[in-house]
């Protein structure tokens, strides 16, 4: 989905610097709902509430799980279960599905090689860099789907034999890769970062989750895609099943027994209410943040509250932003099945304002905004800011903000 942001009129008063944001075009994100006062609450808590502990370089060993029917740029709809061995060796299992809730087995692969942790990460801070490699990816379809899986595999391998569902196929093995049809790359492995949670006083609540470096939204770009964000992290798959019961359901599959989640109806989009980050998130261009979002169903209006921070774990403030807007809603999404678009708005240009806790980020912001926006036509800016960087983290940092006015929804 494309995405208009214009950045205009960006000064500095002392600490202050404000910005123009208009919306007219949105993405997805995930939020979690509830009431005001134990939004208020949430936020707080995942600020102070909770140790978060991360290894620099992590030991990942062990068998780690999808939580949920994920989706990925395409769309794909997948869950994932990612064996990684004291030796360096893994195993991972995708499945890939026709449907939005992950009932539907499409076709399923086995990837294998090796995998090793090196260094902190220059791009994503509290990231580890790692250096993979590949020695076999299995392929195996389900049901009516083989047609398809055959028809696009066409396009890039000369198959040796027509697809039948419940055989395995070698699709990538030394001098033979017949994996680009299926837009298949390993590129999440160039980036990992492993977080252990402990909540004071409630040892049942510890939990591990892994992240993986995020997938390009251009199929075309994701082998050579270096990872900038995280996808939605893996549990370990020791977690309870009493508080993940889909944990269990997808580690226990195997390539030929794909995991298939409860059936469910979608959900009614409704936006009314309040919703607030489930925990730090990380975004390409070195952003932290956290969002809190109120839509107002009857007077189609919105308010954001965006806190960014230094450090992934969302304890050191650097500025916020607050936006309002008005909304309406349009039709079923034709790309993301069980999904709905909305038009975001301006009641003009909702007025942003970036409080800046540090004097030197203020005056590189005022400078960056002075070279890189001065007043031109609106749409014509938001060619340069998609495009524009900035040579220092920080600066680049607030250049990246328009992203962050997309009032993002949970498909």
């Amino acid at each position: 989905m494309v995405r208009w942001v214009s950045l205009a009129d960006a000064h500095s008063l002392q600490n202050q610097v404000s910005v123009s944001v208009c919306v007219l075009m949105v993405s997805a994100g995930p939020v979690l709902l509830d009431k005001r006062s134990v939004c208020h609450s949430t936020l707080k808590h995942l600020r102070a509430g909770q140790q978060v502990t991360v290894h620099i370089p992590p030991d990942i060993s062990g068998h780690w799980v999808s939580d949920s029917c994920e989706v990925r740029p395409g769309p794909e709809f997948i869950t994932r279960s990612y064996r990684f061995y004291p030796n360096h060796t893994f195993q991972a299992l995708q499945f890939y599905y026709q449907d939005n809730h992950c009932t539907q087995p499409s076709y399923s692969l086995l990837i294998r090689g090796s995998v090793r942790p090196q260094q902190a990460s220059w791009v994503v801070r509290g990231g580890t860099v790692s250096e993979y490699q590949l020695s076999s990816v299995q392929l195996l379809c389900h049901g009516p789907a083989t047609a398809d899986v055959q028809r696009r595999l066409e396009s890039s391998c000369d198959l040796r034999q027509p697809l039948r569902p419940g055989l395995t196929y070698e699709l990538w093995a030394e001098g033979r890769d017949c994996t680009r049809g299926l837009d298949f790359s390993m590129q999440e492995l160039q980036l990992m970062r492993l977080e252990r949670r402990d909540h004071h006083g409630d040892p049942s609540r510890q939990a591990e989750e892994l992240f993986l470096g995020d997938v390009h939204t251009e199929r075309a770009q994701r082998r050579l895609h270096q990872p900038s964000g995280y996808q939605t992290p893996l549990q370990s798959a020791k977690t309870d099943g009493r508080r993940c019961g889909i944990c269990q359901i997808v580690a226990s599959a195997d390539l030929h027994h794909p995991p298939v989640l409860p059936p469910q109806s979608d959900r009614p989009v409704r936006l009314h209410g309040n919703w607030v980050s489930a925990r730090c998130e990380a975004r390409p261009g070195v952003l932290f943040l956290t969002r809190r979002l109120t839509f107002q169903e009857d007077s189609r209006t919105w308010e954001g509250q965006y806190e960014h921070f230094s450090d992934p774990v969302c304890r050191h403030p650097t500025f916020s932003i607050s936006a309002s807007g008005r909304y309406t809603r349009g039709a079923p999404s034709a790309a993301v099945m069980g999904a709905v678009e909305f038009t975001f708005t301006g009641l003009v240009c909702a007025d942003a304002t970036v409080i800046d806790k540090n004097a030197r980020f203020a005056r590189q912001a005022q400078s960056l905004y002075k070279t890189n926006f001065p007043r031109k036509n609106p749409m014509k800016m938001a060619a340069m800011t998609t495009s524009s960087e900035g040579s220092d983290l920080e600066a680049g940092s607030l250049l990246s903000i328009a992203e962050d006015f997309e009032a993002e929804l949970s498909y």
